[in-house]
């Protein structure tokens, strides 16, 4: 996981063919039900829409699926057992949202506490503040300085408090406060896309806040009633067709240059909402969460796979440093992992190779499972390569010639249960984007 920001180390957006349309397909009737839901807020037909198509998109993007949208999914499912085309809908479903919110967000901070992320020379707290720095022009943080030991520290209280400053009521609207503002704060960060897991954090944050509160923040956003509330429809609407579908480079840059202006007048109205929004610490309603258990199993589930060895793909556990593998972790906590599959231990390391995507891992400082090879030489068997694997090197002339190179993953394993690239080095560096063969 590098700290070192490489050429093509960002979050992909590449898709297999195979995978291209339906990905494409869903991805804008997500952001198109989204704007009809701006339209039509109180329409609860764009509701339902919505939160089903953000769960079929979860499908489609998978495996290489980012936290945030894994969330957004899990909340959305919890929405349609809901019934979001009745009345009522919301009061039965923020039980459930609310504990979809704490157990991932609660398994997010709780990867942080590894060796690697308190390593100041290769925590992705560091690396992230010096990205956001550099974004700015400004000064960036030296690894061996009070400085790094502050970014680092500071990120995993907040993000440890949190949870449980939502779960005192107490300390509930100073945990909301905190929160929301430091997730503001990494949004800016607009190298990466944490402006898109804030976006999905700061609705469920204010869940936690009394009855009422939600509805009158998004009205001091803007609703369809007001006169300027037109100007997202538009820019919006572009930008989902641009992202989506395949479009000249300069209609992407423009796209992504439109995303950013946005995400500032945004920024600006949240903060003005946040500030002139007041609330109290209310008493929560946890009743209703039986129907929610299905995915409030699968939330969980989710959490503790990297620690099981099930998967460590989408495990709330991006941007943490942390390594679980081969019955291993670097985790203050946890003394070793389940290895329930001995497959993510199988590691291996490209030493060569003539495929310009698989040459990422060539000195990366990145192994992969085996089984991850397998998979993506199925999809590129005329790749030459040679790797190390338990101690022996192979060099393979032509991938296909070599059944046992190519035979792929299932298909729900692929989907549901893939392994990320492993750190080889003595530390754990940040892994800050998803690698050609993940």
């Amino acid at each position: 996981m590098s700290c070192s920001v490489r050429a093509n180390s960002s979050a992909r957006t590449e898709l297999p063919v195979d995978q291209w349309g339906g990905q494409a397909v869903f991805t804008v009737i997500v952001g198109l039900a989204s704007v009809g839901l701006l339209i039509f807020p109180l329409d609860l037909r764009w509701r339902s829409l919505v939160a089903a198509s953000v769960v079929a998109l979860l499908w489609f993007e998978a495996p290489t699926v980012g936290n945030h949208m894994l969330i957004a999914a899990l909340i959305s499912a919890v929405a349609l057992i809901a019934r979001p085309w009745s009345p009522g809908w919301f009061r039965r479903a923020a039980p459930g949202m609310r504990a979809v919110s704490l157990i991932s967000y609660s398994f997010a901070a709780f990867a942080k506490l590894n060796s690697g992320f308190f390593d100041p020379l290769e925590s992705c707290a560091r690396h992230f503040a010096n990205q956001t720095l550099g974004f700015y022009q400004l000064p960036e943080i030296p690894a061996r300085s009070p400085g790094a030991w502050l970014v680092i520290v500071a990120s995993a209280a907040v993000e440890l408090s949190v949870p449980m400053m939502l779960l005192i009521r107490p300390l509930r609207r100073i945990g909301v406060l905190v929160a929301m503002t430091f997730h503001l704060v990494l949004a800016l960060d607009r190298l990466q896309h944490f402006y898109d897991f804030t976006l999905v954090l700061l609705p469920l944050f204010l869940l936690f806040t009394p009855p009422g509160t939600l509805t009158r923040f998004v009205g001091k956003l803007g609703g369809p009633t007001d006169p300027s509330a037109g100007r997202w429809v538009v820019p919006l609407v572009a930008m989902v067709f641009a992202f989506a579908l395949p479009a000249p480079p300069a209609f992407k840059g423009m796209a992504v240059i439109g995303s950013w202006i946005l995400w500032v007048m945004l920024l600006v109205q949240i903060v003005r909402a946040l500030v002139s929004t007041r609330w109290s610490s209310p008493s929560l309603s946890w009743r209703g969460l039986i129907p929610m258990a299905p995915i409030l199993a699968l939330a969980l589930l989710n959490g503790l796979a990297p620690y099981l060895e099930l998967k460590t793909a989408t495990g709330y556990n991006m941007y943490s440093n942390l390594v679980t593998s081969g019955g291993e972790t670097n985790h203050f906590l946890v003394p070793a992992t389940g290895g329930l599959r001995e497959e993510g231990g199988d590691l291996v390391v490209i030493v060569e190779t003539d495929d310009e995507d698989l040459a990422e891992y060539v000195d990366s400082g990145f192994a992969i499972p085996f089984v991850n090879l397998t998979d993506y030489l199925a999809d590129h068997p005329e790749t030459s390569l040679a790797y190390e694997r338990n101690g022996e090197r192979f060099v393979i002339d032509r991938a296909g010639d070599h059944p046992e190179l190519t035979e792929g993953l299932p298909y729900l394993v692929e989907k549901l249960a893939f392994f990320r690239a492993v750190p080889v080095g003595e530390t754990a560096e940040c892994q800050n984007g998803w690698l050609p063969a993940r």
